[in-house]
């Protein structure tokens, strides 16, 4: 198996991983955090959460794959019930992000992100065309 490894050219290249790298029709994205700029703003969790599913989506789309090829997400949260608390906020956003159709989700709260400021990230799956 071949693997490619994807990075957006826009942004400051990660140390130590990858953005994305897919083989075998599959698309690997890591864990996406909300804009830096909104976690130094400290926005609340409502903007973090669309800020991230829509970084996760960018991935996804400059890799080759669309949005609508999400296989799978696996979303991060520092508290499940700001999560629940929030859903009104951005429900139209995720709905308009992923295209309308929803992959499988696993939804896991933790202690804490790498960035102690973060209250979510989004790591998935993607079917690559082709």
């Amino acid at each position: 198996m071949s693997v490619t490894i994807h990075q957006l050219e826009h942004r400051e290249a990660p140390r130590g991983y990858s953005e994305a790298a897919s083989g075998s029709g599959i698309l690997a994205v890591a864990g996406q955090l909300p804009a830096h700029e909104l976690l130094q703003a400290e926005a609340g969790f409502a903007e973090q959460f669309v800020s991230a599913l829509r970084r996760f989506v960018e991935v996804v789309e400059s890799s080759g794959a669309a949005r609508t090829d999400i296989l799978l997400m696996r979303i991060y949260v520092t508290s499940v019930t700001e999560y629940t608390g929030s859903l009104r906020e951005f429900g139209r956003d995720y709905k308009e992000a992923l295209g309308g159709q929803y992959p499988a989700v696993t939804l896991v709260e933790v202690s804490g992100l790498i960035d102690p400021r973060a209250k979510v990230e989004i790591e998935g799956l993607a079917s690559v065309p082709g």
